[in-house]
């Protein structure tokens, strides 16, 4: 009996031991359970494949920073259907926060705008950032649920994605130089911009053409009877050099996009047609008969011939005291777009209107384009 009893107790102590277990697994897995189900928050997918610094008009920057266009592409890997919108994408510096900008249009680049994403899609997008450009950042973009009920938030997190601001391009600063160069190279006969050429425009070609336009601008002005083509072209080199040396021109980003961009470039220069070239030529022939009323072999054309060449003699002298001027205080919007990967000034068609008048300001009031 008293055995019976001893294997009875054993029996119950061993029933106890495999309750407790059981119960402390249905507590364990229980709250793996909770866990999994409070704790799977899933991100997005997000990558940023290209970018370049951008400008728009009306959108101006101090030294140093810029706006940075970003192509990011995202796949939905939460497991739900969101929204993507650039006010969902932020760069982080530390404790500081950059919004994207929503204001920008950039020619050519396509915004992220706003999207639904279902389970698995994808979509890409430009965000645009105003940021310092030698900074590094972090990329954030919280998605968020399309569904009504906001507590379907709680299980989607940020992705993070890092950004160095200084490995991106800047179309519109290399753009800027390729306009300096040309109008060196072009409008100021400079030899150096001529031979290291880096734009797609033939400059030696332009420049010989832009000089063949002010000699004949400059004899039909005078009378092209009066002065011959290589006494023009020394007025032309006279002209050149002291632009050279008193010109005013500056240089300014109007727009930007990757493959377009407008400079706009303000010109002070001197106007040769505020000088009065024909009381210069009417005095020197009235003075040159007074010497010769008793000649009676005074030819007419050796008068305005020498009439002629006394205003060339005179002319680096008068060049010098003219002041420099512009046509145009708010400045020419010239259009350089790429090809081949190199800069060309547009010249011609429908994008060319203020480059026409730039260049007329270098032909000094004495001519236009032809």
């Amino acid at each position: 009996m008293e055995n019976y009893k001893s294997r009875l107790f054993s029996k119950l102590k061993q029933g106890l031991r495999v309750g407790k277990k059981i119960i402390a697994m249905s507590l364990i897995g229980g709250s793996l359970f909770m866990l999994s189900a409070c704790g799977a928050k899933k991100a997005a997918n997000v990558k940023v494949s290209n970018g370049c610094y951008v400008q728009e008009y009306g959108h101006s920057t101090q030294s140093g920073k810029g706006y940075l266009a970003l192509k990011v592409n995202v796949k939905n890997t939460t497991g739900q259907e969101i929204s993507v919108s650039d006010s969902d994408f932020k760069l982080k510096k530390g404790d500081k926060t950059i919004s994207a900008e929503d204001s920008l249009s950039i020619d050519g680049l396509n915004d992220i705008g706003y999207q639904k994403l279902d389970k698995d899609e994808s979509v890409s997008g430009y965000v645009f950032f105003k940021v310092d450009k030698k900074d590094k950042y972090d990329l954030k973009f919280t998605p968020k649920s399309t569904d009504y009920d906001s507590s379907k938030d709680d299980n989607l997190k940020a992705s993070t994605t890092e950004v160095n601001a200084s490995k991106y391009k800047d179309p519109g600063q290399s753009a800027k130089n390729a306009a300096k160069q040309y109008v060196e190279a072009v409008f100021l006969n400079d030899k150096s911009a001529q031979d290291n050429n880096n734009l797609e425009n033939n400059v030696k070609e332009e420049a010989k053409q832009y000089h063949d336009d002010f000699v004949k601008g400059f004899r039909e002005t005078i009378d092209k009877d009066a002065i011959t083509d290589q006494q023009a072209d020394k007025v032309f080199q006279d002209y050149v050099s002291d632009g050279a040396k008193r010109d005013e021109i500056s240089y300014k980003i109007y727009e930007a996009a990757p493959n377009k961009v407008t400079i706009e470039v303000i010109a002070k220069t001197v106007n040769i047609s505020d000088i009065d070239f024909d009381k210069l030529m009417s005095d020197f022939e009235k003075d040159f008969i007074n010497k010769h009323k008793d000649d009676d072999d005074v030819d007419e054309e050796q008068v305005e011939k020498e009439a002629g060449q006394y205003v060339i003699d005179k002319l680096p002298e008068l060049i010098s005291k003219q002041e420099i001027s512009t046509d145009s205080n708010s400045g020419y919007q010239i259009q350089l777009q790429k090809k081949d990967g190199k800069w060309e000034v547009v010249t011609t068609g429908s994008d060319s209107d203020s480059y026409s008048s730039l260049r007329n300001q270098f032909l000094a009031g004495i001519a236009s384009s032809y």
